[in-house]
């Protein structure tokens, strides 16, 4: 082996030891998050590719629109002076003018396959499959009512990798 040949070896070797280096370095430093476009919740990393539906709500851009105020407007004869007939902080202790940030949803796709499955008894009504879906929430909470209200509702409470996630 000549010099030339050693040199030019050596070289490659070196070019190539620092390119996977630097190639591991980007890999391990960029975060996974980055592929959510600026301005969008960070809770869209949960929606699977395989979502059918994906919804998005910036509650308070929507509390504070002109066609909200419209809304007021219009349906202020039909509650009677009674502001909070019905209202969701009533029903589960969320405040949704206040409360909540931002709701991210989505909904999978029914498995066709699922709604063909014979019961074990002919004489059992046939129960179409629902689909699966996510809701979540961001805002500033009163756990303790959330979580009771869940429980009274017939959901469970269940700690997953440090968060505490409710289950219907």
């Amino acid at each position: 082996m000549t010099h030339k040949s050693r040199y030019f070896l050596i070289g490659a070797l070196v070019l190539l030891v620092a390119g996977i280096g630097v190639g591991l370095v980007a890999y391990y430093g960029t975060s996974r998050a980055a592929a959510i476009p600026s301005g969008l919740p960070d809770e869209l990393r949960y929606v699977p590719a395989t979502a059918e539906l994906v919804g998005y709500v910036d509650i308070h851009t929507v509390m504070s629109s002109e066609l909200r105020r419209q809304l007021e407007r219009a349906t202020a004869e039909e509650r009677n002076g009674d502001k909070h007939k019905g209202d969701i902080h009533d029903f589960a202790g969320i405040d949704l003018e206040t409360q909540v940030n931002h709701i991210v949803g989505y909904l999978e796709k029914i498995d066709a396959g699922a709604a063909d499955v014979q019961s074990a008894q002919p004489a059992e009504p046939r129960r179409e499959p629902r689909p699966r879906g996510l809701m979540l929430a961001q805002g500033t909470f009163e756990q303790a009512k959330v979580e009771q209200f869940i429980r009274e509702h017939g959901g469970t409470m269940e700690d997953y990798h440090g968060k505490h996630l409710a289950v219907h």
